[in-house]
């Protein structure tokens, strides 16, 4: 068994298409952690990952100079396996030149592992779960977090850091790891001047609530289980801060790299896209419709087509067809033909993301203050609004509701 399996590995989540830096955002060119050679985001959050780690181990490795460039075979990523979402991504090589390993998150039902030094296989008689949505789209956080757990199994817990912390050090990292080391059945997570946010430390006993996971649900749903393990670690604000957008990227190493904001290259421009609203029964009998359209347009979205109307239950059944396996699938469904509905098409920069953070957590007791979700919603079936979860789910929603829409 390796060092890496017999302590906390390292999961760094870089499946996402990046909407919102116009794809690729974990290769974009930020500068090396104490040197001034830009190189991918992701190569610098794996090196200080790595490095954290190493330092709570007390190995010699963690005697290494911290964002030191990594070279083929040099073992800077070591003990770190980095999720993607595609064998074909550019950034294989980069993982497999740093010695980390990597998984390729999938939303088949099943993760592909691959690595430096070989895949673990599963535990016997373990199967990882299914995804649920449909085939052939991108991956979905469910199936990121599967992958990173199946690619290290005997860790006695593991670290989930995000590409979009480039700022984190590996000081901050091993912090969470000496915490853990004191209490190893604990959930450890960053917070920021009191807000709990990523990186996670989940312990192993939470290993099959994790792989349990399906769809979007992500950390969030664990931690909301077992909110008497949470222990919180505080760290700097502006090192932990997300780099979500272009102005995110520009603002924290603009100066460094020369990028002029009013110039900014193609590829971290935000696309246009559209998303489908749904203002739910519960909304529209409130006569919260109003509220919910001017706060859409107070975002600064633009409304391109709207209609009110009743679904049937043929029609729920059918937008809903997705989750037919799931527990909730009826209730969902009399609940959506309990009373007229409002759908609209929105459009705008990065429309998808920015409309699901207007709605806030599908649970309203977890959204955020002044999201749709935590001023209008009840519960988490009578959340009073639904909005697409990516552009191969809003092009099918919105021909659903609008297909003679251009």
């Amino acid at each position: 068994m390796s060092c890496a399996e017999r302590g906390v590995h390292g999961i760094l989540l870089a499946a996402g298409r990046g909407r919102r830096m116009g794809g690729a955002k974990h290769l974009l060119p930020v500068p090396r952690s104490g040197g001034d050679a830009p190189v991918p985001m992701l190569e610098r959050v794996l090196v200080q990952l790595a490095a954290g780690i190493a330092r709570a181990r007390h190995d010699t490795a963690g005697s290494r100079e911290v964002g030191a460039p990594g070279s083929p075979g040099s073992g800077a990523g070591e003990g770190v396996t980095v999720v993607l979402g595609s064998p074909q991504d550019r950034a294989v090589e980069l993982v497999r030149c740093l010695g980390a390993r990597f998984a390729i998150a999938s939303r088949s039902g099943a993760s592909s592992l691959e690595g430096v030094t070989g895949a673990p296989a599963p535990r016997s008689g373990e199967r990882p779960g299914r995804a649920s949505g449909s085939q052939g789209t991108s991956p979905q956080r469910s199936d990121s977090i599967r992958a990173g757990l199946m690619s290290a199994p005997d860790a006695s817990g593991w670290l989930f850091a995000m590409c979009d912390q480039p700022l984190l050090t590996a000081s901050d990292y091993a912090r969470l790891l000496e915490t853990f080391a004191r209490n190893p059945e604990a959930i450890v997570c960053a917070s920021y001047a009191g807000t709990r946010s990523t990186p996670t430390l989940f312990p192993c006993s939470l290993r099959a609530e994790l792989l349990a996971l399906t769809g979007n649900e992500g950390g969030r749903v664990v931690l909301a289980r077992h909110p008497e393990r949470i222990v919180r670690v505080e760290l700097d604000p502006l090192r932990g801060r997300d780099l979500d957008t272009p102005r995110d990227v520009i603002g924290a190493f603009g100066p460094e790299l020369g990028v002029d904001l009013a110039n900014r290259p193609a590829t971290m421009r935000p696309p246009m896209e559209r998303t489908l609203s749904i203002i739910k029964p519960d909304a529209v009998g409130a006569q919260n419709t109003g509220s919910i359209l001017q706060a859409i347009e107070g975002s600064g979205l633009k409304l391109v087509a709207l209609r009110m109307l009743q679904l049937t239950p043929e029609q729920a059944g059918e937008f809903y067809a997705v989750h037919k396996e799931r527990p909730f699938f009826k209730s969902l469904c009399d609940f959506m033909v309990s009373g007229p509905i409002v759908v609209s098409v929105l459009e705008g920069d990065d429309a998808i993301a920015r409309y699901r953070k207007l709605m806030g957590a599908t649970n309203p007791e977890q959204a955020d203050p002044g999201t749709l979700r935590k001023q209008f919603a009840t519960d988490v079936e009578r959340n009073a609004v639904h909005g697409s979860d990516g552009t191969d789910t809003a092009a099918q929603e919105i021909s659903f509701f609008f297909p003679d829409l251009r």
